[in-house]
C-alpha cells in the first residue's frame, strides 16, 4: 500500500511519481496534475480511486523519483 498522498504530490518541487501495477505490470507516470492533487488533501493514491488504466487493479506499487530523467527510465525500460 502507498504512503504517497495526493498533498505529497502537490507540494513537491517534482510532482510526479511512477507506478507500476502489481496484476499486470503496466507502468505509468503520474503528475499532481493527472490525479487532481490539492494540497491539504491527505488521502493516498489509493483511497483517491487511482487504476491502472490497463486492467483496472487498484493494486499498484508506487516509486518516487529525485530527476525528470529517473522517472522517463521508468517507461523506457520496460
Amino acid at each position: 500500500m502507498s504512503t504517497v498522498t495526493l498533498h505529497d504530490l502537490a507540494v513537491s518541487a517534482r510532482p510526479i511519481v511512477g507506478v507500476e501495477c502489481d496484476h499486470c505490470i503496466h507502468r505509468a507516470l503520474l503528475t499532481a496534475e493527472t490525479v487532481r492533487a490539492t494540497i491539504g488533501d491527505r488521502r493516498t493514491l489509493e483511497e483517491a480511486g487511482v487504476r491502472c488504466a490497463k486492467c483496472r487493479s487498484r493494486k499498484f506499487t508506487v516509486t518516487g523519483f529525485q530527476t525528470r530523467s529517473a522517472a522517463h527510465a521508468l517507461i523506457r525500460n520496460l
